[in-house]
């Protein structure tokens, strides 16, 4: 009896802590593809911003089987727009595309972080 409660308990936690690395991966990973982003808006520099798409790229399939696929599929569209209006140079869109990016990928970064509203 005793044995089966143990496994259980165990169990449990090893979901718990799967969670959680997952929301710290998810977090960690957000956290820097912003960083990109921000560099990238200060310095007006393509290849900036390039890496961070490419990055973004390299965490993608991991975001679309934890995250729901409209909400990474944003951010890749939000990336393809800001690097096409920075290959043509309009300023304006550019910077206000780069704007929604970082708020896009703020959504994928809190969107199942632990709170009471997601509990209750």
């Amino acid at each position: 009896m005793w044995g089966r409660v143990i496994v259980a308990v165990l169990l449990v936690a090893a979901i718990l802590t799967g969670g959680l690395l997952s929301l710290r991966h998810i977090e960690n990973v957000c956290g820097e593809v912003t960083r990109q982003v921000m560099e990238a808006d200060k310095s007006a520099d393509e290849a900036a911003l390039k890496s961070a798409f490419d990055n973004w790229k390299k965490h993608e399939s991991y975001f679309s089987a934890v995250i729901p696929h409209n909400r990474v599929d944003a951010v890749t569209v939000a990336f393809q727009r800001s690097i096409g209006y920075c290959e043509t140079k309009t300023t304006e869109e550019y910077h206000a595309s780069l704007l929604e990016l970082v708020q896009l990928i703020n959504m994928v970064e809190r969107f199942d972080r632990l709170s009471s509203r997601n509990i209750f």
